[in-house]
């Protein structure tokens, strides 16, 4: 797969995290790999179906939800990307009540890729800036 392909796959992976209610997920589902996994933490992880759970979850939780790729690197089948999420919650999120406030996060992500799908992700999300802005006065 070239830089190119890689780019489109990886904008397309991202566009289906933008506001996921409004989007059918089975494109997401198509672009990941049966055996694909999500690695959040050294022994913790999910597979394809817990995460498209998971993003179904968000989207009713997280009605606005706006993800922006901000750098993509290429190392051979692995791409990283750094990117960002602005997030309004329309109820708890985190034990953390429901305020009306926003925040916004930086992503890192990991992913490799192999026949033009997604074989793994390895993530690392700033919950603890999200928590912060949420209850900050």
């Amino acid at each position: 797969m070239n830089h190119k392909e890689a780019k489109a796959l990886i904008h397309n992976y991202y566009d289906m995290l933008n506001k996921p209610q409004t989007k059918d997920l089975r494109t997401l589902r198509s672009n990941l790999s049966e055996k694909w996994r999500s690695f959040s933490g050294e022994n913790a992880s999910k597979g394809k179906e817990e995460f498209l759970g998971q993003v179904t979850g968000f989207a009713k939780l997280i009605t606005e939800l706006e993800w922006k790729v901000l750098k993509i690197l290429f190392d051979g089948n692995k791409i990283v990307v750094r990117s960002e999420a602005k997030v309004t919650p329309v109820g708890n999120l985190f034990e953390v009540p429901k305020t009306g406030k926003s925040f916004c996060i930086m992503i890192i992500d990991i992913h490799t890729i192999g026949d033009r799908k997604f074989l793994s992700d390895c993530h690392v999300e700033d919950w603890d800036g999200a928590l912060k802005q949420l209850t900050s006065k």
